[in-house]
């Protein structure tokens, strides 16, 4: 499933969201490597961003295409797997 913007808003409960990383920050149990970037071709990048806490683990992945502004899409698209 892909949503917008609106609706990733209708869906995800910011204030307790922000409130969970608050506590996961300042409990010194998060782990979060550097990250790896990883060069492609036309200038694009892929960036992934492992991280975990001991209870959950998870990886955001970022490409960022410059080839993408001239088709008119997003010049950066992520996920959070």
């Amino acid at each position: 499933m892909i949503l917008n913007a609106p609706q990733t808003a209708a869906r995800l409960p910011y204030v307790a969201l922000a409130t969970e990383i608050e506590r996961m920050l300042q409990g010194g149990s998060a782990q979060v490597p550097e990250r790896i970037v990883q060069p492609l071709a036309g200038g694009a990048s892929l960036f992934v961003m492992p991280a975990t806490d001991g209870r959950i683990v998870i990886t955001k992945l970022i490409s960022f295409t410059p080839a993408n502004a001239a088709q008119g899409r997003a010049t950066i698209q992520g996920d959070v797997i």
